[in-house]
């Protein structure tokens, strides 16, 4: 099987392979293509995006992506070249694919769908304490937690911002491309993990609207007829019949495939 690398190069005219940016590229996915473990994945996706965010004049434009502005100016060409590449491509674009499906597969998406912008319920004391101790001392690697990961592809405002100045059509466009939607495996733990989400944010509300704090200022009566003690039983029932019903779809898809 021919390499990551030369597959890289073969998409430039020769004279541009000694290019110290397209060699830098080919060697970026070479790594996270081949990388053998979670760690290595994580960190190769990591170094590789934020190579690709960097401002760069020497890269060789490749084939505009059509119905897709990526952005003018030398701050947006890697990018540009990299989406170029995925549209054309295919054992390139499978190859990243996979690796971001591996990805997907081994890590827990709970905290980052349960937690992330949630304020923290322990004060400002220990908010100010975790706070500074996340800047002096560094913070434990936990590999399997996808929060993280989304930590370390952003880690400063300016490069949220910057995801976020494309439009809604073109974020959509760039997940479409970014997505391993031909490994629906490796979406199940994901989805599994927005379930136990689900799960958690409802027991939360419930923990906040039954305590002390909350309940002399309502309107009194019974616990079992609170809004906030039935946001748990409709929770469960919710969750339940999505359960359900994503078995009796994955049943019918299974007949299908079989009848075909």
């Amino acid at each position: 099987m021919e390499s990551t690398r030369n597959l890289v190069l073969s998409l430039f005219p020769p004279p541009e392979h000694a290019n110290r940016s397209v060699q830098t590229l080919a060697d970026l996915l070479e790594v996270l293509t081949r990388a053998g473990t979670l760690r290595a994945r994580l960190d190769a996706l990591v170094n590789f995006h934020g190579w690709l965010r960097r401002k760069d004049s020497r890269l060789p434009e490749l084939r505009p992506v059509d119905g897709f502005h990526a952005g003018i100016g030398p701050e947006w060409r890697r990018e540009r070249v990299w989406l170029s590449i995925l549209e054309s491509s295919p054992e390139l674009r499978d190859r990243y694919h996979a690796g971001i499906a591996a990805i997907l597969e081994e890590t827990d998406a709970v905290s980052l769908f349960a937690q992330a912008g949630l304020p923290n319920d322990r004060g400002l004391l220990s908010e100010s304490l975790d706070r500074l101790f996340r800047i002096v001392l560094p913070a434990p690697r936990e590999e399997t937690d996808l929060a993280r990961l989304l930590l370390r592809l952003f880690p400063t405002q300016a490069e949220i911002d910057r995801l976020f100045s494309r439009s809604q059509d073109q974020l959509i466009f760039l997940a479409s491309k970014l997505s391993p939607s031909e490994y629906p495996e490796a979406w199940e733990r994901p989805v599994a993990s927005l379930r136990d989400a689900f799960y958690l944010l409802a027991a939360r509300a419930q923990g906040l609207g039954l305590s002390e704090d909350l309940r002399v200022r309502g309107k009194g009566g019974p616990v079992q007829q609170s809004p906030f003690h039935q946001l748990m039983l409709t929770s469960n029932a919710l969750l339940g019949a999505v359960q359900a019903n994503q078995e009796v779809a994955g049943r019918v898809g299974q007949e299908r495939r079989v009848w075909k």
